[in-house]
């Protein structure tokens, strides 16, 4: 019995680890152009980066204080198909 149970258990691991899973995206560069501090809360303060890529499409981000980029940094963002 609980050698059934053993492999019962070691094809279902396998079959989750075997199978594959691709991602459906692409990577973007993106540069930062804007930051801004944000008070979200009476208390609560945020960063706010604003980013733009070649196509001249902007991203916003939000980000804790204590984050720090510099303009014109540029990093890859990952964006759905």
């Amino acid at each position: 019995m609980k050698q059934r149970v053993l492999a019962a258990g070691f094809c279902v691991y396998l079959s989750g680890c075997i199978s594959e899973k691709e991602v459906q995206g692409y990577l973007v560069d993106v540069k930062l152009i804007k930051i801004d501090t944000i008070q979200r809360y009476p208390d609560f303060h945020t960063k706010r980066f604003t980013w733009i890529d070649i196509h001249n499409i902007h991203y916003i981000t939000f980000e804790p204080m204590n984050v720090n980029y510099f303009l014109g940094t540029s990093i890859k963002v990952l964006l759905k198909k």
